[in-house]
């Protein structure tokens, strides 16, 4: 009735009870009303009837004592298999890492042995020494992970060996693998924790940039090109700061490193020949007071033994003896 052309609009300030579209609206109320009303008397739809069974039957039903020791022995099934599945694979790791150790120091030792005589000195060992570091950088693929050992500390090891088990200054093929193996004593633990600070760093890249938004903000400044260019590179932020971390500070970390505990260890050596020079000059003045008392005393002896000397040589005399016929033949001459 709203839209006939009979209608006519009423002044401004004019107040009633009815008009055509408000009698509309109200109609329009009760038919709802009555429609609620009656999906109210007939009740719930099956499927909500479904939907309203009790949380304790269900609760019953998932963790009642079938269940629980259902998954108790599930759980318990997935860590053997767990702990099965990694025992074999680090196994199969220490295995294959101790073949491809024994195949590198082979090759090794063929390429430093130049006169290809079976043996190799003290130079040729440290140019080994470097080819090994050289190839566990590469196979890592991070330059600088593990650092080698300076050249007297290769010396030190090689002395050691030599006196311990009584070798010459050249070693063949299977005292060299001895002598790697106590030079890369440190290798595998270097390596393992180059590697898990690695794989740590995107998370961490992660953790720093959200630390970072949630403290100062999105920039709000600049629009729109400056919220535009936040919007774009936002998802880009934890990849980013994980690469600086990964390639920039952590070989710096790395290096600072070694080089505290080079400096740490070149301090306590010096402080091992400070303490061996000091005893030294004490250790040696003990002795030659040992040693003059030894000539003393040995002096003393051989004087003794000059003085009994003559007495020990001298014959001894007969001794006389008394007798009856003593000076009757003597009497008779007479």
């Amino acid at each position: 009735p709203c839209g006939k052309t009979g209608f006519r609009p009423q002044p401004l300030g004019y107040s009633s009870s009815f008009t055509p579209c408000a009698g509309a609206l109200r109609r329009f109320n009760s038919l709802g009303t009555r429609d609620a009303m009656a999906d109210t008397a007939m009740g719930p739809a099956p499927l909500e009837r479904q939907e309203s069974v009790p949380m304790e039957i269900m609760n019953k039903c998932a963790y009642g004592e079938p269940s629980t020791k259902t998954i108790m022995v599930m759980g318990a099934v997935a860590a053997v298999l767990a702990s099965i599945t990694v025992y074999c694979i680090v196994s199969w790791a220490r295995r294959s890492a101790r073949a491809k150790f024994k195949a590198m120091i082979k090759s090794v030792f063929e390429e430093v042995d130049h006169d290809h005589g079976g043996t190799v000195d003290s130079d040729e060992l440290y140019t080994a020494v470097l080819l090994v570091y050289l190839q566990v950088n590469k196979a890592i693929r991070v330059i600088g992970a593990v650092k080698p050992p300076k050249r007297h500390s290769v010396d030190e090891v090689l002395a050691q060996y030599a006196k311990d088990n009584k070798s010459g200054k050249e070693l063949n093929q299977d005292q060299f693998e001895d002598v790697m193996k106590i030079l890369s004593k440190d290798v595998a633990g270097r390596v393992t924790v180059t590697c898990g600070i690695m794989v740590g760093c995107p998370m961490l890249g992660g953790i720093l940039v959200n630390m970072a938004l949630a403290k100062f903000g999105r920039p709000s400044a600049a629009r729109p090109c400056g919220s535009l260019l936040f919007t774009l590179l936002e998802p880009q932020f934890p990849t980013i700061v994980s690469l600086v971390l990964m390639l920039v500070l952590l070989p710096l970390l790395l290096d600072a490193l070694d080089s505290y505990l080079e400096n740490r260890q070149s301090k306590l050596g010096a402080m091992k020949e400070l303490v061996r020079a000091d005893s030294t000059p004490k250790a040696t003045a003990a002795e030659s007071s040992v040693r003059k008392e030894a000539d003393k005393l040995a002096q003393a002896v051989e004087t003794a033994a000059e003085e009994v000397k003559p007495v020990a040589e001298a014959a001894p005399k007969k001794k006389k003896g008394f007798s009856p016929f003593k000076g009757f033949g003597k009497k008779k001459e007479a």
